[in-house]
């Protein structure tokens, strides 16, 4: 649940963040809640 609500903390904060971070930290985030829902 940590990493969802850090995930929504991060779309509130998308102007602060380098769009290339962003893209791979979205990236990152969702290749692993859809590795978590699979499981």
């Amino acid at each position: 649940m940590g990493i969802i609500q850090d995930f929504l903390v991060t779309s509130n904060q998308r102007d602060v963040i380098p769009s290339g971070d962003r893209l791979r930290l979205e990236a990152f985030i969702k290749s692993f809640i859809f590795l978590f829902l699979n499981v």
